[in-house]
């Protein structure tokens, strides 16, 4: 057991201390100082703190962790429910997409719903989903930050200022977890929170665009008529045929890309690179 006063540090967060005992494994009493005699503590105090529901006194055997959590996931849902999602609705699921830690912003890994604000997250602990309505797992983002790095969602081009509010389809939030999933918002390597797209090598032609961080030396390719991002960590080579890709080649598993292995393709059945090879 651990016992915490609360003398001059007013400012202490309490819940997640709190959490962090339990998890643990040890029960918490939270004292004042003026709880205390001159020279000793009667004991009478600590137990009372325990026994009064009201009071701040948390055993182990009464709380799990969980109600403390400081990430906020105490207010998560054990189920999957609809919250107005037409997609729900339709097919009695959400349509599920991963954002994974390397792109969002305070590296949580969910997953996130592409038409509402239902979001939910694998407790390994629990073994099973558990699912967020309050935004909790949503990424916190700079509006101003963004605007250098946004690029219009292919053949949609809507304006950065109706992006952020929202405006069509999804809402802006939603749009923006979408990006960090296809990669059009990247961790920049050189320092900056995302890219900062600058140079279009291709400049002037309307099947897409080659975006270059003006930051480092990745590129991104806009597929306007695939309405596909695809990122690259270097100048990609232009002999896979660029037009024609649906993914990196760099990052596809297919096994035509392996150079022990025979294949006979003109090009991969997945990422769709001319001539695959390793």
């Amino acid at each position: 057991m651990i016992l915490e006063i609360q003398y001059k540090h007013h400012t202490k967060d309490v819940e997640g201390t709190t959490h962090d005992y339990l998890s643990k494994g040890y029960s918490v009493a939270w004292l004042d100082a003026d709880e205390f005699g001159e020279n000793h503590l009667d004991y009478r105090v600590v137990d009372e703190k325990f026994r009064d529901q009201d009071a701040a006194g948390y055993a182990v055997r009464d709380h799990n962790a969980r109600e403390f959590d400081p990430s906020g996931r105490s207010t998560f849902d054990w189920e999957q429910t609809n919250r107005g999602c037409w997609y729900y609705q339709d097919y009695d699921t959400h349509a599920w997409f991963r954002v994974s830690s390397y792109v969002h912003p305070q590296g949580r890994e969910y997953e996130a719903c592409a038409y509402c604000d239902a979001r939910r997250q694998y407790d390994n602990e629990l073994t099973r989903y558990i699912y967020d309505y309050e935004g909790v797992l949503a990424p916190e983002f700079d509006v101003e930050t963004l605007r250098e790095s946004y690029v219009p969602v292919p053949q949609d081009g809507i304006s950065f200022e109706d992006w952020v509010d929202g405006e069509g389809r999804y809402s802006g939030l939603t749009l923006f977890e979408d990006a960090l999933r296809h990669g059009s918002f990247e961790p920049c390597r050189g320092g900056s929170t995302f890219h900062t797209w600058g140079y279009n090598r291709w400049h002037g032609r309307d099947d897409g665009e080659l975006l270059e961080c003006q930051r480092c030396p990745v590129n991104l390719l806009v597929k306007r008529r695939q309405r596909r991002y695809i990122v690259f960590g270097d100048f990609p080579d232009p002999e896979w045929g660029l037009l024609h890709l649906e993914g990196n080649p760099r990052r596809c598993s297919h096994h035509c890309h392996r150079g022990d292995t025979w294949h006979s393709m003109d090009s991969c059945p997945d990422c769709r690179v001319a001539n695959p090879g390793p």
